[in-house]
């Protein structure tokens, strides 16, 4: 099990973020997916989400090593919390910034000893933040 003490160590971490940007297709695939009508005047909410995690500029497997994880260790979607500051546009070239702002370690009953990692993801168009996704990703710590 990874000392919490290294755990703590990420608190500040700036993640690589990158740019983001939302294709008029993948708007047009993903409002089929969620049966939704695409939106005449911005992207689907959901890219609020999906949006700043596809500019991180990690894939989850380097995000579940910044924890001393891997996949296998299952990891899980704790908490997500989306503001959205306005529409979303597609074919605007957003960028995503980063920074892991929380870890705790907590004990259950049914999931035993577990880190609580909580990071947030803003979407930028020029300086402006249009969107933020706060969210935790619980760490079982078996072992």
């Amino acid at each position: 099990m990874i000392d919490f003490a290294e755990m703590e160590k990420l608190i500040g971490k700036v993640l690589p973020g990158g740019a983001a940007r939302i294709l008029p297709y993948e708007d047009w695939l993903m409002s089929d997916a969620v049966c939704a009508v695409p939106a005449a005047n911005g992207a689907h909410p959901i890219w609020a989400y999906l949006a700043p995690m596809a500019g991180l500029g990690l894939t989850w497997g380097e995000f579940f090593a910044f924890a001393g994880a891997q996949a296998d260790d299952g990891p899980m979607l704790g908490e997500i919390d989306i503001e959205i500051r306005e529409p979303l546009q597609t074919d605007v070239p957003y960028r995503a910034e980063g920074e892991i702002i929380d870890v705790k370690r907590k004990s259950g009953r049914a999931l035993g000893v577990f880190d609580l990692l909580t990071f947030r993801v803003d979407l930028l168009l020029g300086e402006r933040r249009v969107a933020t996704s706060t969210q935790s990703i619980i760490f079982p710590r078996r072992g």
